[in-house]
């Protein structure tokens, strides 16, 4: 999950009143084939105990969305849906100078990252979606809301004000999927302080619910740095490993990650042919991912960029495919771990 999202995600636990029909301006805006969904009302955001937890995570946002985070602040009502392919972000409200954000009807303004568009329709939005129904009132009438769709685990936060509360479900068909040890190790480094028992984690089944009630503003922004902090850290993944293509029309040989072809436009010509949308990595375009093993990359690669230079898609590979070179060298990203291709031309 990006960080930008993250912002969103941990500082669900307050509201103001419900603006139903800003909510579903909100909504009808935000893809229903996303994974994860977050919500709220403006004034919600711009309340000074949520505030002091959005500017403590500030430092960490792109800058680059600086001005989508203080447009949201001063909005009616705001949107994010997020997975692997991008990000949209729906702000209600009046008229913006962010350059980030696009007018695309009367009061709503869009932002997009990497290949994830807004919904085209309502049809396709989280309002229709079967994959939301469950999560859907929430997200249609909490001031502050959360959902995420993770397949194996299912995600809903909620919130309210007045006094500051909220609570977070997480459930599975698999009990082994339901992380009350992570969440349980996480509350117990606030035993013995003020926060302990404003925090309470029950594991009933194959759910897990989290509530924090009557939080305040300083608590909650040390809260949202903590949370921000685990969720944005990377997944252990296997070490990555590069396999040596065989031998063919291009590839002369192979050593390691030191290839050696009979002609490097070809390969690269090649490699535009294999990948498919941009990737983003804490809301930045980071490069293009692989859609087709090809020379010894494999599906779900990650092309960062040749001789140093990013590349965020097919047209970027092609139009260096046409600089002459007879020695490049290849960026790219497998899960955590970050590979060198060395290729060099057949004299």
């Amino acid at each position: 999950m990006t960080r930008s999202l993250l912002v969103v995600c941990c500082v669900a636990a307050v509201g103001c009143h419900d603006t139903p029909g800003v909510r579903e301006r909100v909504l009808e805006r935000l893809p229903g084939s996303a994974r994860t969904i977050a919500v709220a009302d403006g004034p919600a955001l711009a309340a000074p105990t949520v505030r002091k937890a959005v500017d403590a995570v500030r430092p960490i946002v792109p800058t680059t969305l600086g001005c989508v985070i203080d447009a949201a602040l001063e909005s009616d009502g705001v949107g994010i849906a997020e997975d692997t392919n991008g990000i949209v972000v729906a702000v209600f409200g009046k008229a913006t100078k962010c350059p980030a954000l696009s007018q695309v009807s009367p009061g709503v303004w869009v932002a997009t990252i990497g290949g994830l568009a807004p919904a085209p329709s309502r049809e396709a939005s989280v309002l229709a979606a079967s994959r939301w129904e469950r999560a859907r009132t929430y997200l249609a009438t909490s001031p502050i809301a959360l959902a995420l769709d993770l397949q194996d685990r299912h995600i809903v936060a909620a919130a309210q004000a007045e006094p500051l509360s909220a609570w977070l479900t997480i459930d599975s068909a698999d009990p082994a999927h339901v992380p009350a040890d992570t969440v349980r190790h996480f509350l117990d480094t606030w035993k013995g302080t003020p926060l302990e028992p404003k925090l309470a984690v029950t594991v009933v089944d194959r759910q897990l619910v989290v509530r924090a009630k009557t939080l305040g503003d300083a608590e909650l922004a040390t809260l949202t740095r903590e949370l921000v902090a685990i969720l944005a850290a990377p997944e252990p993944t296997p070490a990555a490993t590069f396999t040596c293509p065989a031998a063919n029309g291009v590839v002369v040989t192979c050593s390691g990650t030191r290839l050696l072809v009979r002609s490097i436009e070809t390969l690269i010509h090649d490699l535009a042919r294999v990948v498919d949308v941009p990737a983003i990595a804490n809301a930045e375009l980071v490069g293009v991912v692989v859609n087709t093993d090809a020379y010894g990359l494999r599906r779900g690669d990650i092309v960062l960029g040749i001789d140093g230079f990013r590349t965020t898609s097919a047209a970027e590979l092609e139009a260096r495919a046409k600089t002459p070179a007879r020695h490049v060298t290849i960026a790219v990203r497998r899960g955590v771990t970050d590979l060198v291709l060395d290729v060099r031309q057949q004299e």
